[in-house]
């Protein structure tokens, strides 16, 4: 079903008469007809029962109504609120933020973009977590204006613009049954702990085991079929440990949960702003990202 052929079905219910909806439209009769016999066929049923009074809704037409009558109403609240943010000069910017990175210890924290959203009353910044696969390719399709993430090694994704803002040492979190009161371990009791990988979504895993090796750290890797943030309960669980920039650590229920520093100094996640790097950014969304660069935590 087109949207018009919805307008089109309306007046025709509403009016009863095929003249006095032509007239409402400001199109032929024939156009009408044409335009819901098209709508009948697509869909299989017939809509409006021919009478020598007019027309009147089938069973089928009754049961359509009351969705067409919320889909044009939508179609028309929609149009109006564009309309006046055009006349109010408003405009809207689509910022991602990568899975588990949307708390207030992250290089961008959500109360950064509030605050600049604050004093820009003709701005609304709309603020969205996903998988960083999912991130980049909503970026490239012009989806996101731009996205903040967190990565072991950077970013180098083709067709993305990338600036680090922040770098955070790793840490190991681990539960405080393994620990058993203790405040570390030895590098030969955590290689006996395996370290968890999951399986739902990008998982950095071949990076992880680079660093390790660098650290001269060999702990099993143990991959599991779950998400990053579910992989944290199996933690608690005491199922083994998990990789994470310490600002994860900071940012989450740690109940139960305890943080040891990685055997290197030398591992990093790097925090980062990205955007499309063909795309002709507005002002508007140059002057969030030079406000965030700024401001952003180091």
């Amino acid at each position: 079903m087109e949207f018009k052929q919805l307008r089109y079905f309306l007046a025709l219910a509403k009016t009863g008469s095929m003249t006095s909806a032509a007239q409402s439209l400001y199109i032929t009769q024939q156009a009408l007809s044409k335009s819901i016999s098209k709508m009948e066929e697509n869909l299989g049923v017939i809509l409006f029962e021919r009478t020598q009074h007019g027309v009147r809704l089938t069973e089928y037409g009754k049961c359509l109504l009351p969705y067409a009558r919320k889909i044009v109403q939508s179609a028309e609240a929609a149009s109006q609120a564009i309309n006046e943010m055009k006349n109010a000069g408003q405009f809207t910017i689509h910022m991602g933020y990568v899975d588990g990175s949307f708390h207030s210890q992250s290089a961008v924290p959500p109360a950064l973009i509030e605050a600049w959203e604050a004093t820009q009353h003709e701005a609304t910044v709309f603020q969205h977590e996903y998988p960083p696969d999912v991130l980049n390719r909503l970026l490239l399709e012009e989806e996101l204006d731009f996205a903040y993430t967190i990565s072991p090694q950077g970013q180098e994704t083709n067709g993305l613009t990338s600036v680090t803002l922040a770098q955070e040492p790793l840490c190991l979190l681990i539960s405080q049954k393994e620990l058993r009161g203790r405040k570390a371990l030895s590098l030969q009791e955590l290689e006996e702990i395996p370290i968890l990988n999951w399986r739902i979504g990008v998982n950095p895993s071949e990076h992880f085991e680079q660093l390790c090796a660098l650290a001269r750290f060999h702990p099993k890797m143990l991959y599991i079929n779950t998400s990053f943030r579910q992989c944290i309960e199996h933690v608690r669980m005491g199922k083994g440990m998990m990789i994470a920039g310490i600002s994860y650590y900071r940012s989450i229920s740690s109940n139960g949960l305890e943080m040891i520093p990685f055997p290197s100094d030398q591992a990093v996640l790097h925090h980062v702003l990205m955007w499309k790097s063909e795309k002709n950014q507005p002002e508007c969304i140059q002057q969030l990202i030079r406000y965030i660069r700024k401001h952003s935590p180091r």
